[in-house]
């Protein structure tokens, strides 16, 4: 009988091709598939960020639960629906420990797609800010939000990205297991509902919070905005190597 789910062998197979498919993607396509991703992400942000202004008076405990349980909107249309997100992409690290893709694929790919998740994330933070749907106490909110991310110290930053990376290629991983959309839907949700809810910092999710506070009229230092976004992206890349390659280790190379 066959079954439902992929054993992790399968799954370091299949993001060991989709690695080689993602880096042979034409620009256009890449650039199409990341717009959306970081559209995605923030939409999550922005609903996320709608119930912690509307929450005023409610529990802190149940207005945090509620908010990272619908940022997870964005990971789960990233996945079913399809887009390419940077974060998600670090596992295709998989394809280089394998040799089927270059150092140069690799970095190219990343730096495409975080280039075009930031365009996706700023054009939402636009439409958010040009259809004014946000509270009177979106300004609060926002330049809250932004003034603590950006006065993070670098080495903080740094970790809480490194986490973050580890639920989200978790995420990803866990979902290319599933064969079916309510697989993958609640195999995708629940990792990224920890990181959201514990507090570490994903460079995607930035790129929407930064512009929005900035939009709104908040006074952020565009030093500490673009020191701590490339911060986070490192420690990013580290938590999704940290996921990446003890599966390869584990299940691929002893197969070559």
């Amino acid at each position: 009988m066959a079954s439902n789910i992929n054993s992790p062998a399968e799954m370091v197979e299949i993001n060991r091709n989709l690695s080689v498919s993602k880096t042979s993607n034409a620009t256009v396509k890449t650039l199409m598939m990341g717009l959306l991703a970081g559209m995605f992400i923030a939409i999550g942000g922005a609903a996320s960020s709608l119930v912690s202004m509307l929450g005023d008076g409610m529990s802190p405990l149940a207005v945090k639960l509620l908010g990272s349980a619908i940022f997870t909107i964005g990971i789960v249309s990233v996945l079913v629906a399809g887009a390419e997100l940077f974060t998600g992409n670090i596992l295709i690290s998989i394809g280089l420990y394998s040799k089927d893709i270059t150092g140069k694929q690799v970095l190219v790919n990343w730096c495409k797609v975080w280039v075009f998740n930031l365009i996706g994330s700023i054009f939402f933070a636009w439409l958010m800010t040009a259809s004014k749907v946000f509270p009177e106490n979106a300004l609060d909110y926002f330049q809250n939000l932004a003034t603590k991310k950006a006065s993070l110290d670098l080495g903080t930053a740094f970790f809480r990205g490194v986490l973050c990376n580890i639920l989200v290629c978790l995420s990803v991983w866990t979902a290319a297991a599933g064969k079916d959309g309510i697989s993958k839907f609640f195999l995708s949700a629940f990792p990224v509902f920890i990181f959201v809810f514990l507090g570490f910092e994903h460079c995607v999710a930035n790129m929407y919070y930064f512009p929005q506070a900035i939009f709104l009229g908040a006074n952020v230092s565009m030093g500490a905005v673009i020191s701590r976004l490339l911060i986070v992206t490192l420690g990013n890349i580290v938590g999704g190597l940290i996921i990446a390659t003890p599966y390869y280790i584990t299940y691929e190379k002893k197969r070559n």
